[in-house]
């Protein structure tokens, strides 16, 4: 396969790599584009001895294992390095809570539309995970039954990644929740700083919050 590998200080060349093999736990992505970080502008400036450019990419599955995403899967994933290929592995942590934590930075802002009880800006990489993802999850969905994540598109420029994805799960009120949600990521030096969430909050309001009036 093709990757990009550095052939000196601030230059690369396209060229033939070994194929990827995965291993314990890992799927194959395909890789369809990949974001250009600051931090690995300025590796590129002294890279050291076997080590390839790439945290940041969007993709499909082409490989998966057992519990893992189906193949044909629009993804996106973050990686130690090497993603300027044009495939890669990725680790598939289900609930892992520390890979979560670990792909925010210290002072990620992430942002909730409309207003909601969970509306407004969480700021703060334990308040992100702990009081607002671990709300969301613990709070608002009957524990018996799954909340299922797809991703339907994504587009990559620069240091941002915008994706979309459709959320279903069941509400602790028992009620069906289906919505389309879509998010712009803003990565830099590796870990996420903001994310700007998009959803239909009125259909949210209404399963999630039901006895939240409207103003």
């Amino acid at each position: 396969m093709r990757a990009v590998l550095p052939v000196g200080p601030g230059k690369v060349v396209v060229a033939e790599v070994d194929e990827v093999e995965p291993g314990r736990g890992e799927v194959v992505i395909e890789v369809a584009a990949y974001s250009l970080n600051r931090g690995e502008t300025f590796q590129l400036e002294n890279p050291r001895d076997g080590w390839r450019p790439g945290k940041d990419v969007a993709g499909r599955v082409i490989r998966t294992i057992p519990g893992g995403p189906s193949v044909g899967t629009r993804v996106v994933a973050h990686v130690p390095h090497s993603g300027w290929a044009e495939r890669i592995v990725e680790a598939v942590a289900a609930g892992d809570l520390a890979t979560v934590r670990a792909s925010f930075a210290p002072g990620v802002v992430w942002t909730y539309p409309g207003d909601l009880p969970l509306s407004g800006e969480w700021k703060g990489r334990e308040t992100v995970v702990d009081e607002f993802l671990g709300a969301v999850a613990g709070k608002l969905f009957a524990p018996e039954a799954p909340v299922t994540i797809t991703l339907t598109n994504t587009l990559a420029d620069g240091d941002q990644v915008f994706a979309e994805w459709t959320a279903q799960a069941t509400a602790r009120s028992g009620e069906a929740y289906l919505n389309r949600c879509g998010a712009v990521f803003t990565v830099r030096d590796g870990a996420i700083v903001a994310v700007r969430e998009y959803l239909d909050t009125d259909h949210a309001r209404r399963v999630l919050f039901p006895k939240t009036s409207m103003p």
